[in-house]
């Protein structure tokens, strides 16, 4: 039923989410902000403020663009493209190098935005990135939405601690986001089963395959369900970012490191390190 809710450039997203994620989440309160969603979509309501306001949060070299459009692209459009050294992310051809460069950037952005008091772009797919070699530009479909405060660090807290430690601070992000349990192992469970395809201090370069992300969203869900867990909107927006990020990573099939993507992210943007177990500071 919530597929008829839907703005069409999500419905190929919520393929990935599972249906376990129907007993956690509670879609009453879901469905007016897809309505919203879709309006926003639907009469580009909001993009020029929400570019202004996140283009300061994007690394150096990357640069929002309304004229490389989403779209998929005709053969004469790409030939003039190659030609200026302008490539669409849909054919960024064979080379490692560049994969590993598009494939990283991808994943600062989507950190960055995690920094964002105003909100972010949910849609992280190829088709809206074209690149160059000193550039990424990004023109994103106008899906955007607005994290609460306490969740959206709690997030970053939950990265924190897993990437670098101690995982009581990843504990606390837990509790912002509503899903800290008394139980620590339960809690350390919760946190692999949602990050784990990230990797870890152990393993910096991994795979971002959709494949064994959606089972284990599958069996985070599951896992939150038998816990009666209940989570709110601000969950299933997070959910479909992560579903777009993997949409977009996996047809890269090189290894990349998120730790540093991360890190990269937070030292630009905060200005304290949380190692001061102070919320984080948004620049």
């Amino acid at each position: 039923m919530l597929h008829f809710f839907l703005p069409k450039d999500l419905q190929p997203i919520f393929e990935y989410i599972p249906s376990s994620a129907l007993h956690v989440v509670g879609w009453s309160s879901v469905l007016p902000s897809i309505i919203t969603v879709g309006r926003r979509l639907a009469f580009d309501e909001g993009k020029h403020e929400m570019i202004g306001n996140l283009t300061p949060m994007l690394p150096p070299h990357v640069q929002f663009s309304t004229e490389h459009q989403h779209d998929h692209h005709d053969e004469h459009e790409h030939a003039e493209h190659a030609h200026t050294g302008l490539i669409h992310a849909e054919h960024i051809g064979d080379s490692v190098a560049d994969k590993e460069r598009f494939g990283v950037t991808v994943l600062e952005v989507f950190f960055s935005q995690l920094f964002s008091e105003a909100g972010f772009f949910i849609d992280l797919r190829e088709h809206g990135f074209s690149l160059n070699s000193e550039t990424v530009f990004w023109n994103p479909p106008n899906l955007w939405y607005h994290l609460d405060h306490n969740f959206r660090t709690g997030l970053i807290k939950v990265y924190d601690g897993y990437f670098f430690g101690p995982f009581s601070y990843a504990e606390e992000g837990l509790a912002d986001l509503g899903i800290l349990t008394e139980d620590h192992a339960a809690n350390q469970k919760v946190v692999d089963l949602l990050l784990s395809h990230f990797g870890s201090d152990g393993e910096r370069n991994v795979l971002f395959e959709i494949d064994p992300f959606a089972k284990s969203f599958d069996q985070f869900f599951s896992y939150l369900k038998e816990k009666n867990i209940s989570l709110d909107a601000n969950f299933m927006y997070f959910g479909l970012y992560l579903v777009t990020l993997y949409i977009c990573l996996d047809k890269l099939k090189v290894p990349l490191d998120a730790r540093t993507a991360f890190l990269n992210a937070r030292n630009r943007l905060t200005k304290e390190k949380p190692d001061s177990q102070e919320e984080p500071a948004v620049s």
